[in-house]
C-alpha cells in the first residue's frame, strides 16, 4: 500500500502544480477534511471545490524538492513551492502536509505552510 499512497501523493502534487484542482479532488473521499493551519478547516468535496476555485492562483504553483514518508495509512510530504502572484513577484514557501489514507482515497489532510 505504501507504494500506492506515494503515488497517489506525487500525483496529487502534479496536479496543483497544472493548476487542476479536480485531478486533485479525484484523489480524496467525499467527506475529506482539509485543515490548513491557521487558516481554515474544510470539510467535504464541495466545500473543498469552492476553495480551490476561489483561491486559484493566475498561474500554477511550482512544488519541488518533495520528500514522501509513508507509515501505514499515513503519511507526509514535505517540500518548498513557488506560487504566482499576478503582480510579477512570486512568493516562495515551503509545506509540509499530512495525509490519512481510507483505501486509496485521502481522508483527511493537515497543510502547514510557511513563507520561505
Amino acid at each position: 500500500m505504501s507504494e500506492v499512497i506515494r503515488h497517489i501523493i506525487r500525483e496529487t502534487n502534479d496536479a496543483f502544480s497544472r493548476n487542476e484542482g479536480e485531478s486533485f479532488l479525484d484523489f480524496c473521499s467525499d467527506d475529506m477534511s482539509w485543515k490548513i493551519v491557521g487558516e481554515t478547516t474544510l470539510n467535504g468535496k464541495e466545500e473543498i471545490r469552492t476553495f480551490l476555485n476561489e483561491n486559484k492562483c493566475p498561474g500554477p504553483p511550482i512544488v519541488q524538492n518533495c520528500s514522501i514518508i509513508v507509515e501505514g495509512t499515513s503519511a507526509a510530504c514535505h517540500g518548498d513551492m513557488t506560487m504566482d502572484t499576478g503582480d510579477g513577484k512570486d512568493k516562495k514557501y515551503s509545506f509540509c502536509d499530512v495525509y490519512e489514507f481510507t483505501g486509496d482515497k485521502i481522508s483527511k489532510l493537515t497543510s502547514y505552510v510557511v513563507p520561505a
